[in-house]
């Protein structure tokens, strides 16, 4: 299973991904071609608003050229991911529209095996299932990325988890929400997302036990392999829990991104 995922396929996965997030989003728009892609939240926070480049060819970058002009007619700020296969040669398109190069982008798979419960005394991890959990979600990932929790709750509203593909888990201690994570189903391959702790509360094995545990109950669901993007302070975790870099994408911005 690890070796199918490759950079087309986790690009593939992850645009699918974004659509199944963003889909239920009252300002949510969409569109894709062979080699690019834009999902945008609508809302005016660069990190929940994505354009995919993955090719080279003429069609795809003017393709991509012409999402960039939607943004910005519509005023958003986005993040752009550059395949790495095309990274050099994209690289001048990018400085051409204007984007500011931010950071990379490591996308890690993880073997389905490799998943097990790593539980933290005091740490409950469960589904959100009503809006006031939401509102906790939200809070707990507008502290740890420096977002307006307002705009998290209006792209990721509670109807989203009616879908049996997605599902958002939190950890909570002292009945307080300090961790939230999003996990998007691909038949037997499941990706990672929104994966954030409170500030005040990193560091204390509670990401740890929020994913681990997420994870190994996707496993007994038939997960055979996990896939994520990581931020430098994410990474750290993802590799103790078993996760391997198979590409690293570029990141352009327009506007100003947190996950550098």
């Amino acid at each position: 299973m690890r070796e199918r995922l490759n950079e087309s396929v986790l690009l593939r996965l992850s645009h699918e991904a974004l659509i199944g997030m963003y889909g239920c989003g009252p300002r949510y728009v969409a569109r894709s071609i062979p080699g690019a892609a834009m999902v945008l939240s609508g809302e005016q926070v660069a990190d929940l608003n994505y354009l995919v480049a993955g090719s080279a060819e003429a069609d795809a970058i003017e393709g991509f050229r012409s999402f960039v002009r939607h943004a910005d007619e519509r005023e958003l700020p986005f993040c752009t991911i550059v395949a790495a296969s095309v990274a050099d040669e994209l690289s001048g398109v990018c400085e051409n529209l204007g984007l500011i190069h931010a950071t990379q982008w490591p996308l890690m798979v993880c073997p389905g095996e490799a998943a097990q419960a790593l539980p933290t005394a005091g740490v409950t991890v469960r589904a959100a299932q009503d809006d006031e959990d939401v509102a906790a979600m939200s809070r707990a990932l507008a502290d740890a990325f420096s977002m307006p929790a307002e705009s998290i709750a209006r792209a990721l509203p509670l109807r989203l988890y009616d879908s049996p593909a997605i599902d958002t888990c939190v950890a909570e201690r002292d009945g307080e929400v300090l961790s939230s994570v999003t996990v998007t189903r691909h038949g037997n391959v499941v990706g990672v997302w929104a994966m954030g702790t409170k500030a005040a509360a990193q560091g204390q094995g509670i990401g740890r036990a929020l994913l681990s545990t997420v994870m190994a109950s996707e496993r007994e669901a038939g997960a055979e392999a996990f896939y994520l993007g990581a931020t430098p302070a994410g990474r750290p975790l993802y590799e103790r829990l078993g996760y391997r870099t198979v590409f690293s994408a570029e990141v352009w911005v327009r506007g100003e991104t947190n996950q550098a």
